[in-house]
């Protein structure tokens, strides 16, 4: 068991991502957890780097990572509220690996479950 704080990691692991091709996460094991989809972006003018969290439909969550485009590691230093996992609060903590603006990224991602 891993724990951070009040948290256990519950999974970890990186995936390569690229600009408008999505991943999807569902976890088959609790029909009830919300389903996560992860794009990459770029603003036209270049902007600041965000993420934008939305409710998309009913169980299905929209995740933007907007202007990740640095040679260095960004991530969001405290774990977003996503939803339920077998009745315990799930949590999503990013990183994201950008070498090149054209280049494809590594999004690494750690689900935590409450204690």
């Amino acid at each position: 068991m891993i724990r951070n704080g009040q948290r256990v990691v519950y999974r970890n692991f990186s995936v390569p991502c690229f600009e408008d091709k999505p991943v999807e996460l569902i976890f088959d094991e609790d029909p009830l957890c919300p389903s996560c989809v992860f794009f990459l972006r770029n603003d036209a003018d270049g902007g600041l780097e965000r993420a934008e969290f939305k409710k998309a439909a009913p169980g299905r969550y929209e995740i933007t990572f907007y202007n990740f485009q640095t040679a260095m590691e960004t991530a969001n230093e405290v774990p977003m509220p996503i939803g339920k996992l077998n009745g315990k609060k799930l949590y999503l903590s990013y990183m994201i690996d950008s070498f090149l603006r054209k280049s494809g990224k590594i999004l690494h991602l750690t689900w935590y479950l409450e204690q």
